[in-house]
């Protein structure tokens, strides 16, 4: 049972901690239109993903944000039941204690459960500060605090047959292509943004109300852990003797608190100060455009998030390359002593390549574009009594990079959100693509002269799944208007 949590725990700590770019999920309104509502927000929530939005010519109104955050875990096999299923523990004379895997088939149960390259890939955003604040006649400016987690991972089945069963004699195990990485960051964003109508003529015949935005982002890099593995194939001949071929490289930084995690257990419990200094720094840029198109169509576009950060504090390179050949010896008497050797033994002989380097990582770096039409210009539905305000939206997303929390696979969203009694949204959305492939998202908000404050999720339609869920999403934003 030590052997299974630590291989699963192995996998869900860089896990836990993005999916693909533009569902925002810090934003509960984007998140519950699966990335479609780009173009509809404003303020500090538009910074990420719209920073010209708030250039729209309006009236002057502060705005600021409380606690709002967001998260998403997303994995292609596994579900709740499985983890219900070998991690709750089982009752034994009326208390629960582990799951003992020896019992029946339990071993081959657990290792049928993985169909192949097991993948997950999930985020986190909390926004404590928040601030923005609109004057028409001299920009829109925002300025906001977020930390942010990412992570993905890629499992070979074999892994966790090895894990189960050991080395089995006649057997081999292919682990080429593991991939784990996690990146937990904090970020200063500043954003401004104006109207530009008045001074692009020629282009307002076609783009009415013309905006322009820009955002710069001050990047502090907590902790980065990057596992690439090129070659590792591991066999056992019908003589015992064991073939192991590896290539690997390890990039990792932390500051000292996170630096010394395994190292001091006393140091974090003491330590009052976890992010007082970050393991690297590096800057980032959001640019946007926004307007009406023909006067009646609102539209944006944006590149968000091209930036690095360079990781310096306990900052190394841990690589390893090579074939062994062992053949176990046969056990005598002192079996205690003989171990001890063979693990000496081993242990020289797998010792990696320690580097103590500086390295550059990328932020998710994507394309956005999206578009909205009110209900009432579309014409089968404008001489239709729809009561509130139905908008229906579209966007598209490209990620521009394969970091933790992008993917080259492009994503396209459409939603609608409908605004009731003048208060009251209920807003959904259906999206292809990414690295989820599809989403169905569905979330609700109460918007008052004074107060903003919206929930909702980008995976909806796995709520009806039960303990076969296998992604699971969920943001709040609220937000207090000064007019």
């Amino acid at each position: 049972m030590k052997i299974l949590k630590l291989s699963l725990l192995t996998f869900l700590l860089p896990v836990t901690a993005f999916p693909q770019a533009g569902l925002q999920h810090s934003s509960a309104r984007n998140l519950s239109m699966t990335g479609s509502a780009g173009v509809s927000l404003s303020g500090w929530e538009a910074a990420g993903l719209n920073p010209a939005a708030t250039g729209q010519p309006g009236k002057s109104k502060l705005s600021i944000g409380v606690i709002s955050s967001g998260a998403m875990v997303v994995n292609t096999g596994l579900s709740f039941q499985f983890y219900q299923d070998y991690f709750t523990g089982e009752m034994v004379n009326g208390k629960l204690k582990p799951l003992d895997l020896d019992v029946k088939n339990r071993k081959a149960d657990f290792i049928s459960q993985f169909d192949g390259d097991e993948t997950g890939s999930a985020a986190g955003t909390v926004t404590p500060f928040a601030v923005s604040f609109e004057w028409p006649s001299v920009g829109s400016f925002s300025l906001l605090y977020s930390l942010k987690a990412e992570g993905r991972a890629t499992i070979p089945q074999d892994l966790f047959r090895f894990m189960m069963n050991g080395a089995e004699t006649g057997s081999s195990y292919n682990l080429d292509d593991s991939h784990l990485e996690a990146i937990l960051r904090a970020e200063w964003a500043l954003t401004y943004s104006r109207s530009l109508k008045g001074y692009l003529p020629a282009i307002e015949k076609v783009l009415s109300s013309p905006a322009a935005g820009a955002s710069l982002k001050l990047e502090q890099g907590i902790t980065y852990a990057n596992l690439e593995t090129k070659k590792n194939t591991f066999s056992v001949d019908a003589d015992r003797v064991q073939h192991h071929q590896f290539d690997y490289s390890i990039l990792m930084a932390g500051n000292d608190v996170w630096g010394n995690w395994f190292r001091s257990e006393e140091l974090i419990k003491t330590h009052d100060d976890w992010f007082m200094s970050p393991a690297g720094t590096g800057v980032g840029f959001d640019f946007g455009l926004s307007g009406n198109l023909f006067g009646v169509i609102p539209v944006f576009a944006s590149v968000t998030d091209l930036g690095w950060i360079t990781w310096e504090q306990n900052a190394q390179k841990i690589s390893g390359k090579g074939t062994i050949t062992y053949t176990p010896r046969e056990r005598d008497a002192d079996t205690t002593t003989l171990a001890m050797f063979e693990q000496d033994s081993l242990k020289g002989q797998y010792t990696p390549v320690k580097k103590k380097t500086t390295f550059t990582t990328y932020l998710p770096a994507s394309l956005n574009i999206g578009a909205s039409v009110n209900s009432k210009a579309v014409p089968f539905l404008k001489n239709l009594y729809i009561p509130g305000d139905l908008v229906f939206f579209g966007a598209y997303q490209q990620g521009l990079n394969e970091t933790p929390g992008n993917s080259f696979i492009p994503r396209i969203s459409v939603g609608g959100d409908w605004k009731l009694f003048d208060l009251w949204h209920v807003r959904t959305g259906f999206s292809g693509g990414g690295e989820e492939l599809f989403s169905w998202g569905l979330g609700t908000g109460i918007e008052s002269r004074y107060v903003l404050f919206d929930i909702g999720t980008a995976n909806f339609h796995h709520l009806f799944s039960g303990l076969d869920a296998r992604r699971l999403s969920v943001a709040m934003t609220l937000q207090f208007l000064i007019p």
